[in-house]
This record gives structure tokens, C-alpha cells and sequence, in this order.
């Protein structure tokens, strides 16, 4: 992903550079153009889509991502103090604004069906990381931690182990594998976005 993010950082220098001449009321917009790069980055890492916020406002995930922030006070408020049964009466399901809250779960959800069809090609991104994870069911049951990790005291483990990981892999070659679901991966995609 480091390229990737130094592509956006490209543009960010560009654009800066751009604005250099402009005096002071530059200063005033350093906080939205930063924001607009903090936009790229988490569309090309997290949703493989090239949003290009600073150059263009208007593209539909930079307006959506400005919106899902964009909290009323009383909804916000709502949302932190009152009850669920509440919630629903006053038809509030979540603290973001449900529009853009959808556009992003229509995006990331239209991505995975793409990738898993194989109309688009696969990237080194969010979505590609967590549609290739897996993990052994037994493993999740048993909650064996152990075995779902990846450092170097595992690796060191398992090369003084070499009769019993041969053992293990010809073991799991007959056990199931479990992967994230549609679901979700778009849920961690929206929180990487939302944590962003």
C-alpha cells in the first residue's frame, strides 16, 4: 500500500504547490485540503477507487465523505443519550447521515461482488486483504489464537517444528476454512473509513 499512499501524497504536493501563490487565504484552506488527502488515502487503500478530493469536490465519494460527518447536533446528541426503542421512534438507526452511510455501504458492497466475479482485477488494498484472509474453523472454535497468528516467535516455533507442522498442514488440508463474509468485510471497510 505504500505506493499507493505516496501516489496520494504526489497529488497533495501538487495540488500545495498549486496553491503557494494564493497568500492568505491559503492557510485558510490547508485543513480542507488535508482532509481532501486523508479523503484519497482512504479511497485507494480501503474502497480501490481514485477520488482525487482536491482537484475534484465534486466526485461522489469526496460529497459522501464529507456528509457522512456532517452530524446535526441533535441528531448526534439523539444518538449518544437516548435508548433504542427511542432511536427507532424517532427513525434514527445510526449517529452518520443515512444516505451517505448507504452510498458507502453500496460502494464497498459493489467492489467485493466485482473482485469475486472477476470483472475487476485485484489490488493491493483493503478490500483484497480482507476477502483473502481466511482462517481454520477448528481453530475458531478451539479458540487457538496461537495458530491464527503470524510474528516472528511463530515462525521461529514453527521452524523447530518442522515434523509437526507437516503433520498440522497435511491435517488442515481437510478442514474448513473459514473466510469474512460480504457483510463483513463492508463493515470493516466502512469502520476504516470512519476511523480514517
Amino acid at each position: 500500500m505504500g505506493p499507493t499512499m505516496q501516489k496520494c501524497v504526489q497529488k497533495l504536493d501538487n495540488y500545495l504547490l498549486r496553491l503557494t501563490t494564493g497568500g492568505p487565504a491559503v492557510i485558510e484552506s490547508v485543513k480542507k485540503k488535508l482532509a481532501g488527502f486523508t479523503l484519497d488515502v482512504i479511497a485507494e487503500t480501503s474502497f480501490a477507487t481514485e477520488s482525487d478530493a482536491n482537484d475534484n469536490p465534486n466526485s461522489p465519494f469526496v460529497v459522501n465523505g464529507y456528509r457522512l460527518f456532517d452530524i446535526p447536533p441533535l441528531r448526534g446528541a439523539a444518538a449518544f443519550f437516548l435508548n433504542k426503542r427511542l432511536l427507532k421512534l424517532l427513525g434514527i438507526e445510526s449517529f452518520f447521515q443515512p444516505e451517505a452511510f448507504q452510498y458507502f455501504i453500496d460502494l464497498t458492497r459493489h467492489i467485493v461482488s466485482s473482485r469475486q466475479s472477476g470483472a475487476t482485477a485485484a489490488r493491493h488494498d483493503l478490500v483484497q486483504l480482507l476477502k483473502d484472509a481466511s482462517v481454520y474453523q477448528e481453530d475458531l472454535d478451539t479458540m487457538n489464537y496461537e495458530r491464527m497468528t503470524v510474528g516472528e516467535e511463530s515462525e521461529d516455533r514453527l521452524a523447530k517444528n518442522t515434523e509437526q507442522v507437516k503433520v498440522t498442514s497435511a491435517e488442515r488440508n481437510e478442514k474448513t476454512k473459514r473466510k469474512l463474509t460480504d457483510n463483513e468485510i463492508i463493515a470493516n471497510c466502512i469502520v476504516f473509513m470512519i476511523a480514517g
